[in-house]
């Protein structure tokens, strides 16, 4: 009986430790590089084709609120912030997209360090 429980548990540890991994990278495929790529872009038509990428991705998957912790919530957690900057990351682009060179360089750089 002893084997069995440690069996069940062992299978039960192996199968979430694989979706981990499996989130882990699927979330890297989908946001990360995304936003990654969105950050080094040299011009606001890139920016905006990789923020809609992630928007698009995050909208479809309900990753618009809640927070990434089961047990207890802290503000570095919270997805409604980090969705909504983002939109307003590409709205600030959008605006920008008849402005000056200097203004456009000035929003990338700001797309950069968030």
């Amino acid at each position: 009986m002893e084997k069995i429980v440690v069996s069940i548990l062992f299978v039960c540890l192996v199968f979430l430790a694989s979706f981990r991994i499996y989130s882990n990278i699927i979330l890297k495929q989908n946001v990360t590089r995304h936003l990654k790529r969105a950050a080094d872009s040299n011009s606001i038509e890139l920016a905006l084709s990789e923020l809609n990428t992630v928007l698009n991705y995050v909208a479809s998957n309900g990753l618009t609120e809640g927070y990434t912790s089961l047990l207890y919530n802290t503000p570095d957690e919270d997805l409604t912030f980090w969705y909504e900057n983002i939109k307003s990351s590409k709205i600030e682009m959008k605006n920008s997209r008849q402005s000056s060179t200097l203004e456009k360089t000035n929003v990338l750089l700001k797309l950069r360090k968030s």
